[in-house]
C-alpha cells in the first residue's frame, strides 16, 4: 500500500526530470522552467480535487472531498490557465514549455494509473472477456458493484470488469515516447502539446464508455463530464494544429505580446 501511494509522487518526479531534460535541450534556462513548475504543483492537486468533486455531483460533501480521487482534467485546466497568465503578465516561450511538459506529464500519468490499479479506483464496467480483471473487498470498484446490488458485501471480489487503468497505463506510455520523439525533432513551439492534448482526448472519450461513473455523477448528454472535456479540448486542438500546418505564420503568445509593445513604442 505505501509503494502505491508513493508512485504518484515518484511520477511526478521523473516527469519533471523528462520535462527539465527537453527544456535544456532546447537551450533554455533551467531554473525558471523549474520555478514555474513548483508554483504549478498545488494546482495540480487543487484543480484536480475540484473537478473530481464536481465530476462526482457532490461539491459540497466533505466526504466527496477526503476520497484519494482527482480528476486529470481539473488539474490539466488549472495548470494550463496558470502558465498562459504568467505568460501574458511576464512573457515567456510558453507553448516551448507545454512542449516540454507534454511529454513528461504522459510518463506521470502511467505511474498514476498503476497506482490507480492498485487501489483499486478509476475502474471499468463489468466485462466477461478474457482481458477482464477482479478487485477485492474495500476498493472502490468493489463498493460500486455493491452499491449497484451487483455483488453481495459479504462477498471477497468483484465481478469481472474492464482493466480501464492498465489500457490507459499502456496508451500513456506508448504515446509518451512518441511525444518523446516529436520533442526533439519539431521545432514549432506548441505542435507537440496539442498533438498530445488531441490524442488523449481521443482516448479518454473512448475509454469513458467502458469507465463506472458513480451515481449521482454528472452526465452531459449522456456522456461523462470528462468526455465533454475530452471532446471540447480536441475540438480546440485540431483547430490550433490545422492553422499551424507547415507554412502558416504563426506567433506565440511571447511574440504577439512583444509586436504590440513594439506597435505601441510606434504610435507613441
Amino acid at each position: 500500500m505505501l509503494f502505491s501511494t508513493l508512485l504518484p509522487g515518484i511520477g511526478l518526479i521523473g516527469g519533471l526530470s523528462i520535462s527539465l531534460a527537453l527544456w535544456k535541450w532546447k537551450g533554455r534556462e533551467v531554473g525558471k522552467a523549474f520555478l514555474l513548475m513548483a508554483w504549478a504543483a498545488p494546482l495540480i492537486l487543487l484543480g484536480g480535487k475540484l473537478f473530481y468533486v464536481l465530476e462526482q455531483g457532490r461539491p459540497f460533501a466533505a466526504a466527496a472531498w477526503a476520497e484519494p480521487g482527482y480528476s486529470l482534467y481539473g488539474s490539466f485546466f488549472a495548470v494550463i490557465s496558470f502558465w498562459f497568465t504568467v505568460a501574458l503578465i511576464k512573457p515567456f516561450p510558453v507553448l516551448q514549455l507545454f512542449d516540454c511538459v507534454t511529454p513528461g506529464a504522459a510518463f506521470a500519468l502511467v505511474l498514476g494509473r498503476i497506482k490507480c490499479f492498485m487501489v483499486g479506483c478509476c475502474g471499468g464496467t463489468v466485462c466477461d472477456g478474457p482481458w477482464a480483471v477482479r478487485f477485492s473487498a474495500g476498493t472502490p470498484v468493489f463498493a460500486d458493484q455493491v452499491e449497484r446490488g451487483l455483488i453481495s458485501q459479504s462477498g471477497s471480489l468483484s465481478l469481472p470488469v474492464h482493466p480501464t487503468q492498465l489500457c490507459e497505463a499502456a496508451f500513456a506510455l506508448a504515446f509518451g515516447l512518441i511525444l518523446l520523439v516529436l520533442a526533439r525533432r519539431n521545432r514549432r513551439p506548441g505542435v507537440v502539446f496539442f498533438t498530445g492534448v488531441l490524442g488523449y482526448s481521443l482516448f479518454r472519450f473512448a475509454i469513458e464508455f467502458v469507465r463506472i461513473h458513480p451515481d449521482g455523477s454528472h452526465l452531459i448528454g449522456g456522456l461523462s463530464m470528462a468526455q465533454v472535456f475530452a471532446l471540447g479540448s480536441a475540438v480546440v486542438a485540431t483547430a490550433w494544429l490545422l492553422a499551424h500546418l507547415p507554412g502558416r505564420n504563426s506567433l506565440s503568445i511571447t511574440a504577439r505580446v512583444e509586436r504590440r509593445k513594439r506597435q505601441a513604442k510606434s504610435t507613441s
